[in-house]
C-alpha cells in the first residue's frame, strides 16, 4: 500500500505552490496538498490563524480522509507546522522534509520578519510580487492575509518551539536549506537538525529562499529518499 505524503505550502501562498512537486512523487505514494485556511480561496473561519490553528487544519483534514500517519513535506512556514505537529501529535507524522523553514524564533527575529510585511511598502518596492498575491488570495484579498502572517510571526517571536520540543520529534527529520537562503540561515538549521534525534541537515546549492526557483526535480528525490526509499 502507497504511504501517504502531505504537502504544506509556506507563508503568503497556496497549496497550488507545491502542486508540481506533489506530482513528481505521486507514482510512489498517495499525495495531499493542502491550503492552509484564509490562503487562496480557503475560507478564514476564525477570522486569523496562528501555528496552532494551522495544525489544526492538518489534523482536521487528515481525520476527514481517514489519514492515521502521513510523511510531510513542508515549505517555510509549512515546514514549522509540520514539526509542531510531529511535537504535538507524534501518532500523525512517519517523517518530515523541510525547506527554507526558519526555526530561529525570538522577538527580535520575529520583528525583522515582521517589518517586511508592510502593503504600502510591498506596493511601492514590489508590484509584481503584489499582484500575483491578489491573484492567489481570492478569499480574503492578500493585504488581509499579509497582516495575519505578520501577526502569526509576531506571536512566533512570544511562543515557539523549544529545544525540549525538537528533542522529543523522534521521527526522521531531513531539514533542507539552500545556501544562498537569505531568511534562514545554515547555522540555525544545523543547530535543530542536531537537537532532533533523528535529524539532518541538506544544504541545496545554489538555492535560495524563493521555492518557485527551486530544482523541484531535486526536491522530489530528496522526498523520495526520505518516504520510498528510492
Amino acid at each position: 500500500m502507497k504511504p501517504h505524503i502531505i504537502f504544506l505550502h509556506g507563508a503568503l501562498a497556496s497549496g497550488e505552490q507545491l502542486k508540481e512537486l506533489a506530482e513528481l512523487v505521486s507514482d510512489g505514494a498517495i499525495t495531499h496538498v493542502i491550503t492552509f485556511r484564509g490562503h487562496g480561496n480557503a475560507p478564514l473561519e476564525s477570522g486569523e490563524f496562528t501555528v496552532d490553528t494551522l495544525v489544526d487544519d492538518v489534523v482536521q483534514y487528515m481525520n476527514t480522509h481517514a489519514i492515521s500517519s502521513a510523511g510531510f513535506f513542508g515549505y517555510s512556514m509549512g515546514g514549522y507546522v509540520a514539526l509542531s505537529l510531529a511535537a504535538n501529535h507524534p501518532a500523525r507524522v512517519s517523517g518530515i522534509v523541510t525547506l527554507g523553514t526558519k526555526l530561529d524564533w525570538n522577538q527580535d527575529t520575529a520583528a525583522i520578519e515582521v517589518a517586511r510585511l508592510n502593503p504600502v511598502m510591498m506596493e511601492r518596492k514590489i508590484p509584481d510580487f503584489v499582484n500575483a498575491l491578489d491573484k492567489v488570495h481570492t478569499a480574503v484579498g492578500w493585504k488581509k492575509i499579509v497582516e495575519l502572517t505578520g501577526l502569526l510571526m509576531f506571536r512566533l517571536g512570544e511562543k515557539h518551539l523549544l529545544d525540549k520540543d525538537f528533542s522529543k520529534i523522534l521521527i526522521p527529520v531531513t531539514l533542507c536549506v539552500g545556501e544562498t537562503d537569505k531568511m534562514v540561515s545554515i547555522i540555525e538549521t544545523q543547530k535543530v537538525a542536531g537537537m532532533l534525534p533523528n535529524g539532518n541537515c541538506v544544504v541545496l546549492e545554489n538555492t535560495g529562499h524563493v521555492f518557485e526557483v527551486a530544482d523541484r526535480h531535486l526536491l522530489a528525490k530528496k522526498i523520495r529518499a526520505s518516504f520510498l526509499n528510492q
